[in-house]
């Protein structure tokens, strides 16, 4: 298979088929031998008749090795453009699950777990 050539002064238009934009403030990874999966959600949830926090996964996206390297890259260059422009971007302070005594807290069990991020050293 080969790889396409890259010219870079070639210009592109862009088609959206939705100009709808889904929010994410979370998010969980899952990989595979060939793909990146990334799980979007808009935040945790409790649940108010069992307490339990439940992630509404609202969009999924798989991204090959490869594709998942350059959104690395373009990530970082997209935050430190923005910081050299103005102030730090700030994320919002991570969910609170309600506080619940060990007697009312749900057994462990094979649930995703959601990364935190410390931007202290931002």
């Amino acid at each position: 298979m080969t790889t396409p050539q890259r010219h870079p002064q070639e210009s592109v238009d862009v088609n959206y088929e939705t100009t709808s934009i889904l929010h994410i403030t979370q998010f969980l990874l899952s990989a595979t031998g060939e793909d990146v999966v990334i799980d979007c959600s808009c935040g945790a949830v409790s649940d108010p008749a069992t307490g339990r926090l439940t992630v509404p996964v609202h969009s999924r996206i798989a991204l090959p090795w490869s594709v998942a390297e350059r959104l690395v890259k373009s990530l970082n260059q997209a935050i430190a453009n923005q910081r050299q422009q103005s102030a730090p971007v700030r994320t919002p302070p991570p969910h609170t699950a309600p506080a619940t005594s060990a007697a009312t807290r749900p057994a462990p069990s094979a649930h995703a777990s959601l990364p935190r991020f410390d931007d202290s050293t931002a």
